[in-house]
């Protein structure tokens, strides 16, 4: 007869355990669906509309470089364009963004930018959501692309004096990684 109350202390135990689980999941979706209401707006991004950069190019006083970009996770996309460079010469890269999607709302994005020449490439303007470190968590700064219109975001750079001149082009690489930090339907 002892093991009978052992069974249902067990039995007990075993659905308090349960509902204890259950209580802490219902719990966690709740602070992040309430989350997700305050930063991004009325039901979170889910998978309605998302950023795709689509087109790339770079160009400096020694030519035009070449721009390769790809998703590199469901948020975030980076371009990574080889640039000619020499000492005292400028350049700028081009990203037309727009979302991609049917939900037709917006989303509000970061850039991080950087350079293989950090010493000797400086960028001189870049758009005010876009960091030379990595961006702030929850940037009040992050630019908005509205719809399914495309936008267009210029990096402007510039090369050192000390970089040296020659007369042979040399390449370097600019690479700009966008995320989404937040979308509205």
């Amino acid at each position: 007869m002892e093991a009978n109350p052992d069974r249902r202390k067990r039995r007990k135990r075993l659905v308090l355990a349960f509902v204890l689980v259950a209580v802490l999941v219902v719990a966690g979706f709740a602070i992040y669906f309430v989350y997700e209401q305050a930063v991004c707006g009325p039901l979170g991004c889910g998978a309605i509309d998302y950023p795709v950069i689509q087109h790339a190019q770079a160009i400096t006083s020694l030519g035009e470089g070449n721009c390769q970009f790809e998703s590199a996770s469901a948020i975030s996309w980076a371009t990574v364009c080889s640039v000619y460079v020499n000492g005292g010469n400028s350049g700028t890269i081009t990203l037309t963004v727009a979302n991609h999607g049917n939900g037709g709302g917006g989303s509000r994005i970061d850039f991080t930018v950087y350079s293989s020449e950090p010493q000797y490439i400086n960028f001189t303007a870049i758009p005010i959501c876009a960091y030379t470190s990595a961006p702030p968590l929850n940037d009040a700064n992050a630019c908005p692309v509205s719809g399914n219109s495309p936008q267009t975001f210029q990096f402007t750079f510039a090369v050192s004096q000390s970089y040296g001149a020659s007369s042979l082009r040399e390449l370097a690489s600019v690479t700009i990684v966008m995320y989404q930090t937040c979308c509205w339907v």
